[in-house]
């Protein structure tokens, strides 16, 4: 279900948004890493925890947030939020912050190989 969909479908939703990270293997040597907002995609590798996406904070993307007229502000002892009220700077299905927020995914690849054993999905963060 796409952002717009979700949009238009808000009254029956109801209120909030969602982040999402996907993984899709490309052929036996590479995976696609597609996410935004929060939730992460981690690869075990010879046993250790590697982060394969970068969580989309409104601290690592204030500029575009307050170019796009929203702002980015913290109540002392809370993360960074966008518009005072979500702590995720991309997101989807969010009527309300829509206007101040990005529902486009960071797409990224990643090499695989032996020593590489399964990977986790999480969601608001970990």
């Amino acid at each position: 279900m796409s952002d717009a969909v979700i949009l238009q479908q808000s009254l029956k939703l109801g209120k909030g948004g969602s982040t999402a990270a996907t993984v899709i293997p490309i052929d036996s040597q590479k995976l696609m890493v597609a996410k935004f907002g929060d939730s992460r995609a981690v690869m075990s590798r010879n046993g250790v925890a590697h982060q394969l996406s970068v969580d989309h904070e409104p601290s690592n993307e204030r500029k575009y947030i307050e170019k796009i007229g929203g702002f980015v502000s913290n109540i002392p002892g809370d993360v960074l939020r966008v518009d005072g009220q979500l702590a995720v700077a991309r997101a989807f299905g969010d009527k309300r912050l829509k206007i101040h927020l990005c529902s486009e995914p960071d797409i990224t690849h990643q090499a695989v190989g032996d020593q590489n054993e399964f990977v986790v999905f999480t969601s608001d963060g970990i």
